[in-house]
C-alpha cells in the first residue's frame, strides 16, 4: 500500500501473511527504505482466526522518537471479543493512534 502528499515523501506499508492468509506484518517504508517507525506485527491467532497478540509501534512524547505504542492482548468468547489488555507503557505525544484501555479489573469489556 503506497501513499504520499504534495511536497512530502511517498510512504508504504508492505503486508506479510502466514500459509493460511492472515496478516502477520506491516513493515513501514519511507522513500523506500524500511522503518520501525510504524510497524505493526501480529503475533498470535486463535483456532477460530481471531488475533490475540498484536503489537504497533509509533511516535512518543519525544518528537522523533518511535516505541511501541501498543501491546495487545485481545480475549474472546468464541469469536466475540471480550477483553483487550494493552502491556505497552512508554509515554505517547497527544496526537498517537493508540489503543486506549478502560480497566484491567472488568471481566468482560465488550457485549
Amino acid at each position: 500500500m503506497t501513499w504520499w502528499y504534495k511536497g512530502d515523501v511517498e510512504r508504504n506499508y508492505n503486508f506479510s501473511y502466514d500459509n493460511l492468509l492472515r496478516i502477520i506484518s506491516a513493515d513501514y517504508f519511507e522513500n523506500g527504505t524500511a522503518s520501525d517507525k510504524f510497524k505493526v506485527s501480529v503475533v498470535s491467532y486463535d483456532k477460530h482466526g481471531n488475533i490475540t497478540q498484536l503489537k504497533r509501534w509509533g511516535k512518543s512524547t519525544s518528537s522523533n522518537v518511535f516505541y511501541l505504542i501498543d501491546d495487545l492482548s485481545l480475549s474472546y468468547d468464541g469469536n466475540q471479543l471480550v477483553k483487550v489488555q494493552d502491556s505497552a507503557t512508554d509515554p505517547l505525544y497527544a496526537g498517537t493512534f493508540n489503543f486506549v484501555k478502560d480497566s484491567d479489573a472488568v471481566a468482560t469489556e465488550y457485549i
